[in-house]
């Protein structure tokens, strides 16, 4: 790493840069350069990138220890768990074999690494797990977890490191983030940069291929504070969409395991909100699977007002009013109804009927 060039001048036939007292003679070693280009474009190769293998081991805290099932009561592990799910399968996939999954601690070096060579992963939440920053130097090294939530930093180290006091050789990567989504963040990213699965590959043919092995380049690649706080997806049009895979027990238009692919791509291209159907219910298991997987939810104006769409003629007592009474007017009464209530905390039955009267709505 310390290796200097000395450039040299064929037409003055003297030293550019360097000690005069180290230079080299171009009578007599002119020979040697090419020699030392190449030895040192070999070397600087081989340190340049390794090879990752399924006999890398994975060191995470102890609540993330197995991501196969994800029973933690703790909202922010079992997002983090989840997500280590989704990774641990990418894995599978690419290099043919489950994770070898240990946690900080309890895990050590000389007994559960076979080959000084092997390259070891670090996964977690750096804000809540302080051995990350303590064992790597992350503020130091150029990952700047600190400017803000959701920041998240995929980095590789060559150089070795210590662990409980003892000298580690072996090349580490390490996916770490502020708070739980900037952990959530890195592990994806780990999974789209270094096992090359693509982020949509739920939803399109781009589906991730066996490779036994992948060369995982020297890398430092940090993700700042996002530019907006909020980023969202809009699952709405449930008439063209709700037989795509709907949900056989009726409660919700998806089946669950359709939720969890959309939060789980959502959260792979790095957005955080979701809007989860038109005017979902509110015990809906879309909601709480969403809340597992640490996204933010949020809705449209019906829920605001306290309107829910689908059970639109209930506000007429149950009865259901001919399919040829049906009109955009009955929207535009409760809507101002719910609007004065909600908003205006007043019951509006004449402004209401007034609306109704102008367009000409019983």
């Amino acid at each position: 790493d310390d290796v200097s060039i000395k450039v040299i001048s064929t037409e003055e036939h003297e030293v550019i840069t360097g000690p005069q007292d180290t230079s080299l003679c171009l009578t007599h070693d002119i020979m040697l350069l090419p020699i030392l280009l190449l030895v040192m474009e070999l070397f600087a190769s081989s340190r340049a990138s390794f090879s990752l293998t399924g006999d890398s081991p994975w060191v995470v805290p102890p609540e993330l220890a197995t991501p196969s099932e994800a029973r933690s009561d703790f909202a922010n592990d079992t997002a983090q768990t989840l997500a280590l799910r989704d990774i641990e399968l990418d894995w599978y996939k690419v290099l043919g074999y489950r994770a070898i999954i240990q946690t900080n601690t309890s895990f050590v070096p000389d007994v559960d690494v076979r080959n000084t060579s092997t390259p070891i992963l670090f996964f977690g939440d750096a804000t809540r797990h302080a051995w990350l920053e303590d064992t790597f130097n992350l503020s130091t090294r150029g990952c700047q977890l600190h400017r803000a939530a959701e920041v998240h930093c995929l980095a590789t180290f060559t150089g070795g490191f210590y662990w409980n006091g003892q000298y580690v050789s072996n090349p580490a990567i390490i996916a770490v983030g502020n708070g739980t989504r900037g952990a959530v963040y890195a592990m994806y990213a780990l999974s789209e940069i270094v096992l090359e699965v693509a982020p949509f590959h739920l939803f399109t043919f781009d589906q991730p291929s066996w490779k036994g092995a992948v060369t995982v380049p020297i890398l430092l690649q940090n993700f700042g504070p996002p530019t907006f706080v909020h980023r969202a997806i809009f699952l709405n049009d449930e008439e063209l969409l709700g037989f795509y895979r709907r949900d056989p027990l009726g409660e919700q238009i998806f089946d669950t395991a359709t939720v969890d692919d959309i939060l789980q791509t959502l959260l792979r291209i790095k957005g955080n909100t979701i809007i989860m159907g038109t005017t979902p219910y509110p015990d809906e298991r879309s909601l709480a699977m969403a809340s597992r997987r640490g996204v933010i939810i949020t809705a449209s104006h019906f829920e605001i007002l306290g309107f829910n769409a689908f059970a639109w003629s209930q506000a007429f007592q149950g009865a259901r009013p001919a399919v040829h009474a049906f009109s955009a007017c009955i929207f535009v009464v409760l809507f101002v109804h719910a609007f004065c209530v909600c908003i205006l905390h007043i019951h509006s039955h004449r402004f209401a009927n007034l609306i109704a009267s102008v367009c000409d709505c019983q």
